[in-house]
């Protein structure tokens, strides 16, 4: 079929200039996609389908936003998104201030149900910005300027085709001294070199970026924010090396277990070999 598609800039350094560094195969629709790599370390989508055309990639079958309970996957997805959700809060909870009502603005909340999962702690404000799902929230443009106390984005900043956009809203939404949270996959994962094209965190075409610490402190730096903290997500590991092998028979049962024990003895040596980073960060 026709796939419109766009060619981009870096969107760290604005540079075109970028050498070829893998050829991925969408594992449902069979095509190709070529991720590269800027001079300036960044490995990104390019060229990647437009904004139109990025939507046909986001139906039901896509695990996140898959309600169909009964598969495998599905049930474990659910179960680490349970444990997922409290570490989330706990992370939330940390930087949130004595202030009688904590804003908070999620950006790319999925189907909502991390924000369902909020609304039963006390003294915080929610607010959403989803564009691909019509939540019962109130929406970012309700918010006032610089009225946020936190805004976070899980797993959702290497979906954004606009980072300038994004981060306009950010910035105009982000109290000086509040927390912007981020989490998303991280590159530098021990275990993407055994699992190779088969990583599931490559997942394209619907992961544009590929970021690891220091290309996200280069982006972040770009619009003037700094990193306070950069902590492994552990459960990510485990869950990706699940989701990386297309069936668990015996011997990819045994592959698991032996990689994630791997995985998570580098991880406590060094973090930046986890599946997935969360960035605490604010304003410079």
């Amino acid at each position: 079929r026709l796939i419109f598609m766009e060619t981009v800039n870096c969107i760290v350094c604005d540079s075109h200039i970028n050498s070829f560094y893998l050829e991925l195969i969408n594992d449902k629709s069979n095509e190709k996609f070529v991720l590269r790599k800027c001079q300036c370390g960044l490995i990104f989508l390019n060229p990647r389908p437009d904004l139109n055309e990025i939507k046909k990639y986001y139906s039901n079958d896509y695990l996140p936003h898959n309600t169909q309970a009964f598969s495998f996957f599905n049930m474990a997805y659910r179960f680490v998104q349970k444990i997922t959700f409290y570490l989330k809060y706990k992370t939330i909870k940390r930087v949130m201030t004595n202030l009688p009502i904590v804003k908070l603005l999620d950006v790319g909340s999925g189907d909502g149900r991390f924000l369902d999962y909020l609304k039963s702690k006390s003294n915080l404000e929610i607010y959403s910005n989803e564009p691909y799902y019509d939540l019962d929230y109130p929406d970012s443009k309700y918010l006032e300027d610089s009225s946020c106390d936190i805004i976070t984005m899980w797993h959702s900043l290497e979906h954004v085709h606009n980072m300038q956009e994004l981060f306009k809203l950010i910035i105009e939404k982000l109290k000086d001294d509040g927390f912007l949270i981020l989490a998303v996959p991280n590159i530098d994962a021990y275990e993407r070199k055994f699992l190779k094209f088969n990583w599931v965190a490559y997942d394209a075409p619907r992961h544009l970026y590929h970021f690891n610490y220091q290309t996200m402190k280069k982006l972040l730096s770009k619009y003037n924010f700094e990193i306070l903290e950069a902590k492994p997500i552990y459960q990510d590991t485990l869950f990706n090396i699940i989701l990386s092998f297309s069936n668990l028979n015996f011997s990819n049962i045994l592959k698991t277990l032996y990689l994630s024990f791997i995985s998570f003895s580098k991880i406590l040596i060094n973090k930046n070999f986890s599946s997935s980073t969360i960035y605490i960060c604010k304003k410079k």
